[in-house]
């Protein structure tokens, strides 16, 4: 509240929709959406004091996912840290109006992602301090003649000019009052490196390996640098977020480059022309790879070993073996966000302390999502097609079938079942499958991979097949040990059986030498591994994919979506 009688309030999702506009519910609210079903607005509103009240006068639009909010210290503006816009928007409060909106990448050209969501001023008000979530660090803005009650002398423009290193996803900030020093509050810290949990009495012993729901937040304390300094910490930053590398790639496609498996450019030709996603469930590395011996695994905590998982262990050995390849989220509500949108929003990030308003893994909630859009939303706006089967579809468990059921429905076809796919984002609507289960955990995978085999063999009629198949197999997620369910072995087996025989189907179709499957975990929260928590079982079949390899290099789950996108 900068002034007595006025303060100024931000909406993540903007102002209610009217009847007729394109909306989706969030947390049980309706939310403004655009076409693919992502939040459209942002807003803060302008509330007056009342007798016995607080009133509503104004609704000012601003940026996405309005977060961090401060005042200038006479109170003449207000600053919004606009996350899901990487953007800052200034609001006269004279006028109560935007008079300016700074743009707070480390570099211009970079697309979205720098998740601006946290504000500190300092002392004398000329200089703002803007989390950077995605980017960790701080931007450091000189506010212009537009922007502060010092305006004197000054550019009308303010400007970003320079970057400080902080630790993982910085959310909050503070400046000390002779402005000497900066405090920031890393929401994810150094990760989930932690080896005990607030309820822990000992740390847990290191041969148990680590789990991604160990995190530790860290508090950066920082001597606010002076100029020479802070250019000596924008290099550190950018040398951090490969900035050379993410310019890179932007460059244009050359009209002479040749068809390759993987393009260097996006725009360029690949030999590829189909890409099946497959996205399962939960496992670390060590869980399901701690026994091969050509990797950096760790048997002692390999629990789904090639006992239990005989095709990913055959396709691991005769294909590459991937033993540096990490899952960027923590658990499904993120992870799902990951594998889609290679982001994840501030709005997640900061709700690991209870998800007090969604879990949204299955796609329930168009405030998790970020602006930049999906993998589908990119490939159908570049005009190729697209087929889900189970991604973002909400559970659709037959009412009183039990595992039994749908098991000897999967062996019979009876037909005594019927599941209906319904998504949570109406874009997938056309492209989904309309009886391909999402996340029920009573319907097998190897059910989920005969509707897709038979839909393959549709397809090998027809002499076409979609550029961009989603294909989601959750069972080795596992149901525990919940009564009536299949021990966690047996259903880990059932994943493993329904990727082997997907793989069989397409390998021996007529699509085979034109395609390559990606196969990943969304989040690796159900196990443990030795090297790092984040650490995940991912596989890559296809022609062109290295023969019997280890292949060491660190790789995420965003170079894999970059790299359905080069091909694609």
């Amino acid at each position: 509240c900068p002034r007595p009688n006025r303060c100024y309030v931000s909406n993540w999702g903007g102002d209610h929709p009217k009847a007729g506009d394109p909306q989706a519910v969030s947390s049980g609210t309706p939310a403004a959406v655009d076409a693919r079903g992502i939040a459209s607005q942002g807003t803060v509103s302008v509330l007056e004091a009342r007798p016995g009240k607080w009133q509503p006068v104004k609704s000012i639009r601003v940026g996405l996912h309005p977060s961090g909010l401060i005042a200038s210290h006479d109170g003449r503006f207000v600053y919004v840290a606009n996350a899901n816009s990487d953007t800052v928007s200034v609001i006269d409060t004279d006028k109560d109006e935007v008079v300016e909106t700074i743009l707070c990448r480390p570099e211009g050209r970079l697309p979205f992602g720098s998740g601006c969501n946290a504000l500190a001023l300092s002392p004398g008000g000329e200089t703002l301090y803007v989390a950077n979530g995605t980017n960790n660090c701080v931007a450091v803005v000189r506010l212009g003649a537009k922007a502060t009650p010092a305006a004197k002398g000054l550019p009308p423009e303010s400007r970003l000019v320079g970057l400080i290193p902080t630790g993982w996803y910085p959310g909050a900030l503070r400046v000390s009052a002779d402005g000497k020093t900066l405090f920031v509050a890393n929401v994810k810290g150094v990760g989930s490196l932690s080896r005990q949990r607030p309820a822990d009495k000992e740390p847990r012993p290191p041969e148990k390996g680590r789990n991604s729901h160990d995190h530790l937040g860290s508090v950066s304390i920082i001597e606010v640098p002076d100029e020479a300094k802070l250019a000596e910490y924008t290099k550190q930053v950018n040398a951090n977020n490969r900035l050379a590398y993410s310019l890179a790639g932007l460059e244009k496609p050359r009209p002479d480059a040749k068809p390759v498996p993987v393009p260097q450019r996006h725009g360029e030709p690949s030999v590829i022309k189909h890409v099946i996603y497959v996205i399962k469930e939960n496992r670390t590395y060590d869980q399901v790879f701690g026994d091969v011996k050509e990797g950096n695994g760790d048997p002692n905590l390999c629990i789904f070993g090639e006992e239990v998982t005989p095709n990913h262990h055959k396709l691991a050995r005769e294909f590459t073996l991937f033993d540096n390849f990490y899952c960027s989220g923590v658990l499904s509500a993120d992870g799902h966000q990951w594998v889609n949108e290679a982001y994840v929003t501030d709005y997640l990030e900061k709700s690991f302390g209870g998800f007090t308003r969604s879990y949204p893994y299955e796609g329930s909630d168009p405030l998790a999502y970020a602006s930049s859009g999906f993998l589908w939303d990119n490939a159908l706006e570049r005009k190729r097609t697209f087929r889900n089967y189970g991604e973002f579809v909400r559970e659709s468990a037959p009412k009183g079938a039990t595992w039994a059921d749908m098991y000897r429905e999967y062996q019979t076809g009876a037909g005594k079942f019927k599941v209906e796919a319904r998504v949570n984002v109406k874009t997938l609507e056309p492209h989904t499958h309309p009886s391909y289960p999402g996340f029920v955990m009573a319907i097998p995978d190897v059910y989920r991979a005969k509707l897709f085999i038979e839909e393959l063999k549709a397809y090998e009629q027809k002499g076409e097949f979609p550029n961009l198949v989603y294909l989601f197999l959750p069972c080795d997620h596992t149901n525990g040990t919940r009564p009536d369910s299949p021990t966690p072995r047996a259903m880990v087996a059932d994943n493993d059986l329904a990727l082997g025989r997907v793989v069989e189907a397409v390998s021996k179709s007529k699509f085979w030498k034109e395609t390559a499957i990606f196969v990943v975990e969304d989040d690796p929260q159900n196990g443990f591994d030795h090297v790092d928590a984040h650490r995940t079982v991912a596989l890559v079949i296809s022609p062109y994919t290295k023969r019997k390899f280890v292949d060491s290099t660190n790789y995420n789950q965003t170079g894999m979506v970059k790299t359905i996108e080069l091909i694609l």
